[in-house]
């Protein structure tokens, strides 16, 4: 599998320039116990295990995925890379690949839905003033839809109709019979609408 150079490592491009290493610079995530840090890593970890490969491995999908993204030629990924525009098809058929490219996907989708949302959220005001605004207007049909729709809106739906129409094919009819001087007498019969089945 290729790999991606080390930090330190320059970068030879395919013209056969070298670009001098930039440095690496470690960061470190602020805990405040122990319990924290064990927990982050156990996490980290967590994630990592869940696809099939190394984090260096990751590191090289996760470039090329990159690269691919933003459109940069195969040839200048091959050479960043250091490896083949043969082998970089290998790795964009590899299944580790399409699941980052999927995950990548899914968080781009779920981040435009948030800005869009967050959007909504702050035109919701405006639009609210609006309508409020529109039931004094001098048309009484704007001013009447203005204010059903904040009536709508508030819960004060008007009620609705519902016409329901039935009709029973067999009927089961009990009828209690009092005969004077005996005991009460319960007569059933099966009522049907003439067809026979």
């Amino acid at each position: 599998m290729t790999t991606l150079p080390d930090p330190d490592e320059p970068l030879l491009t395919d013209d056969g320039r070298v670009i001098a290493a930039v440095g690496h610079k470690s960061f470190a995530t602020n805990t405040t116990n122990s319990t924290q840090t064990i927990k982050l890593l156990s996490q980290t970890r967590r994630k990592f295990a869940e696809y099939n490969a190394t984090p260096k491995e990751l590191a090289t999908y996760s470039a090329l995925l990159v690269f691919t993204a933003i459109g940069i030629p195969d040839n200048d990924i091959a050479a960043a890379l250091k490896t083949t525009i043969t082998q970089l098809a290998r790795l964009r058929a590899h299944p580790t690949y399409a699941e980052l490219e999927e995950g990548v996907l899914i968080a781009a989708r779920e981040s435009d839905n948030t800005g869009v949302m967050k959007d909504l959220g702050m035109a919701e005001r405006a639009a609210a003033a609006t309508v409020v605004e529109l039931m004094q207007c001098p048309d009484p049909k704007i001013a009447f839809a203005a204010a059903k729709d904040v009536l709508d809106r508030r819960g004060h739906k008007v009620a609705e109709k519902i016409d329901i129409r039935a009709n029973m094919l067999n009927t089961f009819r009990i009828e209690l019979v009092d005969r004077r001087g005996s005991a009460p007498v319960i007569d059933m019969e099966l009522e049907s609408d003439g067809s026979s089945s």
